[in-house]
Formats: C-alpha cells, sequence, structure tokens
C-alpha cells in the first residue's frame, strides 16, 4: 500500500479561517511540519486494494479510525477501514466498508470526502463517479459503527448549471457542522466553491460568491488546482489546509502538488498564511 501516513499530509486539503490579526497561537498550526521518519505505514499482504488515495481519521473510544479510498491496479475505487491505538500501526478490514457500484451506476466508483459523528451517527460525504470517471457528484451516507453505512440513493450535491463554473462536477471535501449548521468546501477539480445544509443532504450553494477561493496566478505553486482539506476550527477560527498544484507538464495531475494552509472568517473571504507560499 502507498503512503498512508504521508498522506494525511501531503493529500489532504487544509483551508485555515483565520482573522486578519493572526493568534501566535494559531499560527503554529501551520508551521514546523515533519514527516514520520517510517513512512509508509504498512498495510496486510493480499489486502482488497494496493493503493490508497486521501485517508480520513478521527478518534474516538481511545482509537484512530480512519476511513480511505483503496483501489487495485487503478481500477475499482472503494471506500476502506482501518482502526490503530497510536496511529501508526493499523488494522485493515478486510473488505471494503462502501463497496463499488455495478457497472452502469453513476456510483461505480466511490471516493472518501469527509467523516464526522454528530450525536450517535457517524456521517460520511464521499463522490460518486460513473464508470469512466468523466460524471461526479456528491453522496451521503449514515452508520453508527463505522462499517455498516446506509446509503443515500441519489446525490446530495450535483454540477452546476450549464456555463456555470462547476458545470463539470462536483467534489466533496470538508464538511464542518457547528452545531446548526453543516459547511461544506467542494470543487469541480481546480477551483472550491462552499456549500450549506441544516441536514447533512439538502445543500445549498453560495451562488453569489462562488467560486469562494481560485487556483493562483500564472507561475505560482498552486495556478494548475487548488483542492480542499479537512476543516478545524479553534477560538471561533476556521482552518483548513489546501491542496495545490502548478500543473507543469501539461496535464491535470502532473507536476509538483504542495500542502499550503489559507484563513477566512466567513467561508467567502481567504488569505493564504505563510507569505502565500506552501508549507
Amino acid at each position: 500500500m502507498k503512503t498512508l501516513t504521508s498522506l494525511l499530509f501531503t493529500g489532504l486539503t487544509l483551508l485555515f479561517i483565520l482573522s486578519n490579526n493572526l493568534p501566535a497561537q494559531e499560527s503554529e498550526l501551520w508551521e514546523n511540519w515533519v514527516k514520520y521518519s517510517n513512512n509508509p505505514i504498512e498495510c496486510p499482504d493480499n489486502a482488497w486494494f494496493d493503493d490508497t488515495w486521501r485517508p480520513v481519521v478521527i478518534h474516538e473510544d481511545g482509537k484512530y479510525k480512519m476511513w480511505f479510498t483503496g483501489y487495485k491496479n487503478n481500477w475499482l475505487r472503494q471506500i476502506g477501514y482501518a482502526e490503530s491505538d497510536d496511529g501508526l500501526c493499523w488494522q485493515f478490514a478486510e473488505e471494503p466498508v462502501i463497496k463499488g457500484g455495478t457497472y452502469a451506476s453513476p456510483q461505480r466508483h466511490k471516493m472518501i470526502g469527509n467523516v464526522m459523528r454528530v450525536d450517535d451517527t457517524l456521517r460520511i460525504w464521499y463522490v460518486g463517479l460513473d464508470e469512466h470517471r468523466t460524471e461526479y457528484s456528491i453522496y451521503y451516507a449514515w452508520s453508527i459503527d463505522g462499517l455498516e453505512w446506509n446509503l443515500h440513493p441519489l446525490p446530495v450535491l450535483k454540477k452546476g448549471e450549464p456555463g456555470s463554473w462547476d458545470e463539470k462536477g462536483v467534489f466533496g471535501w470538508p464538511v464542518y457542522y457547528d452545531g446548526t449548521t453543516y459547511h461544506m468546501l467542494y470543487n469541480d477539480l481546480y477551483d472550491i466553491g462552499y456549500a450549506t445544509s441544516f441536514d447533512g443532504i439538502n445543500w445549498e450553494k453560495d451562488l453569489e460568491n462562488n467560486p469562494i477561493f481560485r487556483r493562483g496566478p500564472e507561475g505560482s505553486w498552486y495556478d494548475e488546482w487548488v483542492c480542499p482539506g479537512p476543516v478545524i476550527v479553534k477560538n471561533d477560527v476556521i482552518h483548513m489546509f489546501f491542496s495545490g498544484s502548478d500543473g507543469l507538464g501539461g496535464q491535470l495531475c502532473a507536476g509538483y502538488i504542495r500542502i499550503g494552509c489559507a484563513w477566512s472568517k466567513d467561508f467567502i473571504n481567504w488569505k493564504i498564511a505563510n507569505d502565500e507560499e506552501y508549507i
């Protein structure tokens, strides 16, 4: 299995919503990151996957619980699960906990977005793609134990109208719940939009302000695309790292992919920390 631990740092997109006068203790969230020296984390031989992407980890009941997108031979994307006492040594479920759909299904491939527990219920938002991975929407499921999931049958967020910035499709990543409202940052493969919901199922895009975070100017380290990641709220400030690519080579996944940190007070107006450099 490719590096799960390093993916926690290199594959996540973190967006930070901070005040204009950034408190000293907040700036430490994007400083001094060190990769674990024993990367990558090992997985069982003959697992159902041989590659992984974008793990999501929560900590509860004294354990780290991880859901991730797994696939074999660059084929069917499915969602797997693992547990750990220390975040380093993991026990993996033998089968995907959310399996791929039928050949004709718009959810043929399923790719992890975000997981959180609200009250006694785990909630997951994930991307469903068709067989050719050209049509993509955001779906929802719920579970009590994180292993048996109840899938909502229809997309909860779809691509925009023809001519809109997200007309090709939507990828859903971080979701934050403030006790009343669910906040989602999503992207169309290139820029980042914002949507809200009161139940996690019925979402409303911010059509007036979207996209709320755009790829950088030509020549910057993130001028090809940006992708959001998990949201952290601390002292009434929302934080998130984001992935960005310079796109060198002329293809979507070519060039360098790096992690940056941005902040805002309202999910709409953003400023990149670290003097607008990657971290």
